[in-house]
């Protein structure tokens, strides 16, 4: 992101050992607190009159939304790959909601999947922005020819720097960013 002059501070987590089970209550946890320490530290270096945005993908996503109504100041969120199942509030104080996800990003609900019993992305997409209660509207950005990590799948793709970029310094998205599968 440094090529589109985004100040990137990087943190990662622990490496989880089994990605096909669901994350312990307790790594969960740690991961929160993890963020909210390397927050603080953040908002400590950066001035009032600067903006800070959250990005986190997937599990990353999940502790941001945990997060955001314990913060007093204005920050900004996009979170990618995240599926909002529940209605969600979010406070008025946070400027922008930005929900990503790859065209080649497929979920299923069933415990079998097949071909029938999956749903793309503008679907449940449109999902999440339902289950989003707050005073603005959230942005909505789907990715072509990318899939849940915004890895490439396709020959022909978004650039997802890129347009995590225009997400960020507020620069106006494409109207083509969305397709028809």
């Amino acid at each position: 992101m440094k090529r589109e002059k985004v100040g990137v501070f990087r943190f990662d987590f622990p490496e989880r050992k089994d990605l096909s089970s669901p994350v312990l209550d307790e790594e969960y946890g740690k991961r929160l607190d993890r963020l909210q320490r390397v927050l603080s530290i953040v908002k400590e270096k950066v001035d009032d009159n600067q903006s800070i945005t959250l990005m986190g993908m997937s599990l990353g996503a999940d502790l941001i939304m945990d997060l955001i109504n314990t913060l007093s100041y204005k920050v900004s969120i996009i979170l990618i790959g995240s599926v909002i199942f529940e209605e969600i509030h979010i406070p008025a104080f946070i400027e922008s909601v930005s929900l990503i996800y790859g065209s080649e990003d497929y979920i299923s609900l069933e415990e079998e999947v097949t071909m029938e019993s999956l749903i793309k992305p503008e679907t449940y997409g449109v999902d999440s922005l339902n289950n989003i209660e707050w005073g603005k509207d959230p942005a909505l950005v789907i990715l072509k020819g990318l899939g849940h990590s915004l890895d490439v799948n396709q020959l022909e793709y978004d650039d997802p720097v890129k347009a995590l970029s225009d997400l960020i310094l507020r620069r106006e998205l494409r109207e083509s960013k969305c397709k028809e599968i």
